[in-house]
């Protein structure tokens, strides 16, 4: 069931995502269960477990204790000390051999219970196809029909005082499973006093379109060019002058010299350079 929902929702989201308002018949999810009354209970027969969430069914059939008193008041009758489960056990987990009934009808007490002295018998008020856990009671009063049992025998009028009020009771509690119910298509028997039930429609849950998604653009893509490579200009060289050698002239001839002797010096008179 919870995979059967997630699987809806995800379908509601998806086209609310194009803009398409969707309206989907979702079951409910099972109330959650409160925590059953503390106290030692006694119970005649099988029941749903309680004390937690999913306990699932206890199948014993003979008087027996548990230290909580019954979660679903109304699925339960008092006879003597002890409680009777009258509803159908598939909800809670009961997995066995069963029958399916049709309307109102007798619950028969369990063959191993100690004999207990009862104004009146004990009734379910389970409308329409429903499950039990036990077969066909033996006795007159009984139709079946299609493999459908049908309760026509009388009512006792204490209990059909109580009726309207169990009835609706037990109803409520078993709202949240109608897809357990049996699917059956039969014609009741005419002796049959009771009424067609109609399955009620399932819960409507309207689903809004998502809110658009605005994609903001892509910021542009600012591109930082490398930085230039600093250029080093290299200092010129100093240039190199080379002066050229002195050139030495010496020359002969005749005259005076310094301190007039020969040598160099200045020349009077005649002669020839010589290099």
């Amino acid at each position: 069931m919870r995979k059967t929902q997630r699987t809806l929702a995800a379908a509601a989201l998806l086209l609310g995502a194009f803009g398409v308002s969707t309206v989907l018949a979702v079951p409910p999810p099972p109330a959650a269960q409160p925590a059953p009354p503390k106290g030692k209970g006694r119970f005649v027969g099988p029941h749903p477990l309680a004390g937690r969430a999913n306990a699932g069914y206890c199948y014993i059939d003979v008087p027996h204790s548990h230290n909580y008193q019954p979660d679903h008041p109304n699925l339960y009758q008092q006879v003597g000390d002890g409680y009777v489960f009258t509803g159908d056990p598939v909800p809670f987990g009961y997995e066995g051999q069963k029958t399916v009934f049709y309307g109102h009808h007798p619950v028969p007490a369990p063959a191993t219970a100690e004999p207990v002295a009862v104004a009146n018998p004990t009734f379910c008020f389970l409308k329409g196809p429903h499950y039990h856990d036990y077969p066909q009671p033996t006795g007159p009063g009984y139709k079946v029909k299609d493999e459908v049992v049908f309760y026509v025998g009388p009512i006792p009028p204490p209990v059909a005082a109580v009726r309207p009020q169990l009835e609706q009771a037990t109803e409520v509690e078993y709202r949240p499973f109608v897809a357990l119910r049996p699917k059956v298509t039969v014609v009741p028997p005419p002796e049959w006093p009771g009424v067609i039930w109609v399955a009620p429609p399932a819960p409507v849950v309207v689903a809004a379109p998502a809110a658009p998604v605005v994609v903001a653009p892509a910021a542009p893509t600012v591109v930082v060019a490398p930085v230039a490579p600093p250029v080093v200009v290299a200092p010129v060289a100093p240039a190199v002058i080379v002066a050229p050698a002195p050139v030495l002239i010496r020359g002969h001839g005749k005259g005076k010299g310094w301190r007039g002797g020969p040598g160099w010096g200045h020349f009077r008179g005649k002669g020839h350079w010589k290099h």
